[in-house]
């Protein structure tokens, strides 16, 4: 029997020698990953997880509001439940696909202007003339995972539409903000925003979500989603949560009218 190595797998790939700048963050610990690949566009990268050997691989490409209303066509059958969204039933873009087999759990997520594609599956196993993918241990657990690096590439992602910088005047203090190409959306930084309004937030960096009371009323919204929960209902956004520089922006319009 062989194993092949995650570097033998991703060979075919020509590598940029630098990790995309929407890479998450946990995957830059390497202590626990290990990079491998990505390519020229760098639109893919590849990583193998250290305690068990299992591929972690992340596409994100541009896509067009015409394009995330057509649902993608794939060549292997789709299992009943894998357009029913997102694992942590939290809104996510458009359309949300899973995959969860004994050896892979993947994500698929299309916005209106991104799509991030994050697949974990078992190292590839070589006996004689068969090949196949070693089991995953938490097929569920990595399911969240793989959500979890989706939500935050998304973000970084879709922050490559930065578009001039400024400040908005929020309680006589300057807030951070920026223009986004392709939607107009003005954004603000939300931490700075919650401050000046007196504003506890509360960051769950690991669901990729946070939450607050604004006007007395419970809100929460997730990275990468052009939603907002105000109270018991949900509400639209012109775009979605973006990360960048460390540092969560949303939609002006999500908190001030």
């Amino acid at each position: 029997m062989m194993i092949l190595t995650c570097s033998a797998i991703i060979a075919l790939y020509t590598s940029s020698g630098e990790m995309p700048s929407w890479t998450p963050e946990l995957l830059r610990d390497n202590s626990r990953f290990k990079y491998i690949e990505s390519n020229i566009r760098q639109d893919f990268v590849a990583f193998e997880r250290l305690a068990d050997n299992a591929v972690i691989t992340i596409r994100a490409r541009e896509y067009t509001p015409e394009m995330a209303s057509r649902r993608p066509e794939f060549n292997q059958v789709d299992h009943p439940d894998a357009w029913k969204g997102a694992p942590s039933q939290y809104p996510f873009g458009r359309q949300v696909r899973i995959r969860k087999e004994q050896s892979r759990s993947s994500i698929l997520c299309l916005n209106n202007y991104e799509s991030i594609d994050v697949d974990i599956r078992g190292r590839l196993i070589v006996q004689g003339n068969s090949k196949g993918l070693s089991l995953l241990e938490d097929i569920d657990g990595d399911l969240a995972v793989a959500e979890g690096f989706a939500r935050e590439a998304l973000g970084r992602f879709a922050a490559r539409r930065r578009d001039l910088n400024s400040h908005v005047n929020i309680a006589g203090q300057n807030i951070p903000s920026f223009s986004a190409k392709k939607t107009g959306a003005r954004f603000l930084e939300v931490t700075a925003w919650a401050k000046a309004r007196n504003v506890t937030l509360n960051r769950n960096d690991e669901a990729k979500r946070f939450s607050f009371t604004w006007k007395g009323k419970n809100c929460i919204m997730c990275w990468g989603t052009d939603q907002i929960k105000i109270g018991d209902s949900w509400r639209a956004l012109p775009d979605v949560v973006m990360y960048d520089e460390g540092k969560l922006w949303i939609p002006l319009s999500a908190v001030e009218s």
